[in-house]
């Protein structure tokens, strides 16, 4: 529990810096760029962040996907590293790599950085392909709910050891256990999560309906929309439901004493329940392991890829709507 409190208030001591220093942003970017830090154990440096989303200005276009909503959020994976210069080198690499398979987007720069987080030294071009492979098999599941959002699960899943027939089964499986009370493109999301980690569906799709009631049971009741892949990573993490439910009310409740959480004006009650999801998941996660070595880890990453991934899609859609 002394882990937990320190890194709640770490994570308001983040937000409140990043909020200080860029003052334009969302309060979902905000909170993402607080988790990256505050999962790692790291209190944020208004100047090295700066330097860090300069970097990227002055290396990238201004229609770069570099740039784009994500960019602060990609400032600070720079930020945390020992070697932004470096690590922005790698990425960039990663990600014209990638794009011989995807399309550019923010969605790969994201991609891209969990490629070079996870620093899987297999040959990248291989994995590029195997992604591409399963991305044509999510597809073909479910045509209208796979989109871009996607590939960042099909490069993570393309990292795993298992085979690509039973993660696409593993993944059928969990999205057909849980697509009943929650919306279809958020538990597609969730199942992608899910298959990262070894067990049955069934299993793992049980964890996840309890973890989900039992909050709702404590009078915490989860979003169901991009809230819902980080309650995956947590079901995830091989904790049992009970401690997790235990660690989730506290964290919501410290966030709830806290200015723009509560009160009438404050963050909704879902976002802050699923801020301190967030902040409990960086608490279990193992940072720097390959993916099919850790899963746990693995599926904690891919829960704060998804938040951030549901960031860029409102975003541009409200870009859009503005400006139609």
């Amino acid at each position: 529990m002394e882990l937990l409190q320190q890194r709640c208030e770490l994570f308001i001591t983040n937000k409140n810096i990043i909020k200080k220093t860029f003052k334009l942003e969302s309060e979902e970017i905000y909170a993402a760029c607080a988790a990256i830090y505050t999962s790692r154990g790291i209190e944020a440096d208004s100047d090295d962040l700066k330097k860090c989303k300069k970097l990227i200005d002055e290396s990238k276009g201004i229609f770069s996907s570099f740039r784009g909503n994500m960019q602060l959020a990609s400032a600070a994976l720079l930020a945390v590293s020992s070697k932004p210069k470096e690590l922005l080198k790698e990425v960039s690499d990663i990600y014209e790599l990638l794009k011989k398979y995807f399309t550019g987007s923010e969605y790969l720069v994201q991609s891209a950085f969990i490629l070079a987080e996870q620093a899987y030294h297999g040959d990248l071009d291989d994995i590029c392909k195997r992604a591409k492979g399963l991305y044509k098999k999510m597809k073909r599941e479910h045509p209208f709910l796979t989109g871009s959002e996607d590939s960042v699960f099909a490069i993570t899943l393309a990292m795993s050891e298992r085979d690509d027939k039973e993660l696409v089964k593993d993944m059928e499986s969990c999205y057909d256990a849980l697509k009943s009370g929650f919306g279809n493109n958020a538990v597609q999301t969730v199942s992608h999560i899910l298959a990262l980690t070894d067990g049955s569906s069934e299993n793992k799709a049980s964890k996840f309906r309890g973890l989900y009631d039992g909050l709702a049971k404590s009078g915490r009741k989860f979003g169901k929309t991009y809230d819902l892949p980080v309650l995956a990573g947590l079901s995830a993490t091989g904790v049992s439901n009970d401690r997790i439910v235990s660690d989730v009310l506290y964290a919501d409740s410290f966030l709830d004493d806290q200015k723009g959480y509560g009160g009438l004006f404050g963050t909704s009650k879902s976002t802050r329940l699923m801020h301190a999801a967030l902040i409990v998941s960086g608490c279990y996660g193992s940072r720097g392991s390959q993916i099919a070595a850790i899963a746990s880890a693995a599926a904690i990453i891919a829960a704060e890829q998804a938040m951030m991934a549901a960031i860029i899609a409102s975003t541009t859609a409200a870009t859009a709507a503005a400006t139609s």
